[in-house]
């Protein structure tokens, strides 16, 4: 009886003390990441800025296709909130939402979860030309972890599991985009159009369509 008095004690101990190292831990995270796209910053703008697109390249939004999903507003502008239900813990529920946007430069949003636990984030999407034909794309988020639970930020580290989660989402991007870019330019045959300097050779006959 002793030594199970003992755990008990012990227990009681440790859960009062991470729950005192709770008080002083951040209740914040931030981290980025980022990636070049061969294609220009307005096609890429363009696809990213409707939020239902983001089941086709967010790794957490791919992670239940059976998940329950739910649309408000008009998709692309501000307001329009996407909301999930899922079956599966570690993807749980909540909304997200667009707060702001900015043509052709960034897309802000708030996610807001209440299952399994209810924390908010908010993230963003910048977009840099790097040339005519090439664009960065960066990916930010800044998390609310609420007291208690910001002490799981003792054990898990959000910077190497979220940070993975979040560049793999912009690897499917870029695939994504490099990928329907190629496919549109094979489409393309060169051929003769009458202009009034005279006949030119283009690049506008899509194929399938003849001479």
């Amino acid at each position: 009886m002793k030594i199970l008095k003992y755990i008990v004690i012990i227990i009681g101990v440790l859960i009062a003390a991470l729950l005192i190292v709770g008080l002083i831990l951040p209740k914040e995270y931030k981290l980025s990441r980022e990636v070049t796209i061969k294609r220009n910053n307005t096609d890429v703008y363009n696809y990213v800025k409707y939020l239902k697109n983001q089941s086709h390249y967010n790794v957490w939004a791919m992670m239940d296709p059976n998940q329950i999903t739910t649309y408000t507003g008009e998709d692309g502008q501000v307001g329009f909130t996407s909301a999930w239900k899922s079956e599966i813990d570690s993807v749980g529920a909540g909304a997200q939402t667009i707060v702001a946007m900015n043509e052709g430069t960034s897309i802000d949003y708030e996610i807001i979860f209440t299952e399994p636990f209810e924390s908010t984030m908010q993230t963003a999407m910048l977009f840099e030309p790097v040339d005519g034909s090439s664009t960065k794309v960066t990916w930010n988020f800044r998390g609310d972890m609420n007291y208690p639970f910001n002490v799981m930020l003792l054990v898990y580290d959000m910077e190497k599991s979220l940070g993975k989660d979040l560049q793999q989402g912009l690897n499917n991007l870029k695939e994504l985009m490099e990928k329907e870019s190629a496919s549109s330019s094979a489409k393309k045959l060169p051929h003769w159009q009458w202009s009034e300097d005279g006949w030119r050779w283009t690049q506008v006959r899509l194929k399938g369509e003849g001479c």
